[in-house]
């Protein structure tokens, strides 16, 4: 029997998406957002990649140049300058609301 693989759903990490090989490149837009460097507001409904997004972004902006190889942003002809931003989480999921 064949054996097939999963689709990643409800996976927040790029590098996992990538080495099942359903990733949709959208490091064009990363790079868009990251060289314009303004405020950025991400709202999209719930389901719609955005924490994968952030993952995205925020491994580009750590420099892990050897992930994104083949897709946009990894092409020397798009210009990308792998330079390493600072990167800060915030988790908000382990506040207690119930003040």
């Amino acid at each position: 029997m064949r054996k097939i693989n999963a689709l990643p759903i409800g996976y927040s990490d790029v590098k996992s998406v990538i080495e099942t090989g359903y990733y949709v490149d959208k490091t064009g837009y990363a790079q868009e957002l990251i060289e314009k460097r303004n405020p950025i507001f991400i709202a999209r409904p719930r389901r719609f990649g955005k924490s994968l997004f952030i993952n995205t972004l925020a491994t580009i902006c750590n420099g892990e140049q050897k992930i994104f190889k083949d897709y946009h942003i990894g092409r020397p002809e798009n210009g990308y300058q792998w330079k390493k931003y600072p990167v800060i989480s915030l988790n908000f999921s382990s506040l207690n609301c119930s003040s």
